[in-house]
């Protein structure tokens, strides 16, 4: 739509100048990117001045983060107008001195992602991640400027310009421990994993039918020592 925000014109004194001098104009005003004002004087002024404001793209209102199998799992809701969209990513694990800076990592015109489904982008198990999404716009040529704004995947990164990231979510990349054995025994059974240092704990679950709809039972072991 179009965006056409008050303003107020200044003498060089700060003095409020009278809408009845001028006629103005705004231009690139119904999309994002750069939006101008142009003000012309008439009457005891003379001359011209302008300014400009920023048309930004909203950010995603909800994201989603799920440790499935290949990865973690990102699904956001889809921003009007956007051609693509940025992923932000920054981890903190044991090896590192706390957060860092985010990354702009991978550009998507879907709205699900798994980081660490390919070679370019792995996950470890045991790493703290946070993750953001920003929509962008296809790029378009400014009519007042001429520059070419907006971005698409092959674009300098300084030119995923315009979109507000949206709300940060925070997960632990967990991955699915490998059950190594079960031995039957007088009214009880043994069951042995394979374990890893990077956890707290585990969770050992059991019912009395394949598709784990019956009798469900879960046993919380908090010592990752215990496999």
């Amino acid at each position: 739509k179009e965006y056409t925000p008050g303003f107020k014109v200044l003498d060089k004194d700060g003095n409020v100048i009278d809408p009845a001098y001028y006629d103005y104009e705004y231009k690139e005003n119904t999309l994002p990117g750069t939006a101008y004002i142009f003000v012309t004087f008439k009457g005891q002024y003379s001359g011209e001045c302008n300014t400009f404001f920023k048309i930004y793209l909203p950010a995603p209102k909800s994201l989603t983060v799920e440790n499935i199998a290949d990865g973690i799992k990102l699904t956001w809701t889809p921003v009007e107008g956007a051609a693509g969209y940025v992923i932000y990513r920054r981890a903190w694990s044991t090896t590192t001195d706390g957060w860092t800076s985010f990354e702009r990592w991978w550009n998507v015109t879907d709205t699900t992602w798994t980081d660490g489904s390919d070679d370019n982008h792995k996950v470890y198990a045991g790493t703290r991640y946070q993750y953001g999404i920003k929509a962008y716009f296809a790029p378009r040529v400014d009519s007042v400027s001429g520059d070419t704004i907006g971005g698409n995947e092959n674009a300098p990164l300084g030119n995923y310009n315009l979109g507000l990231v949206g709300p940060l979510k925070t997960t632990m990349r967990i991955t699915t421990r490998t059950l190594n054995s079960v031995e039957p025994g007088s009214r009880r059974m043994t069951v042995k994993w394979s374990g890893s240092t990077v956890f707290a704990g585990y969770q050992v679950q059991y019912a009395t039918d394949a598709k784990f709809s019956q009798e469900v039972k879960t046993i919380t072991i908090g010592d990752k020592k215990t496999y």
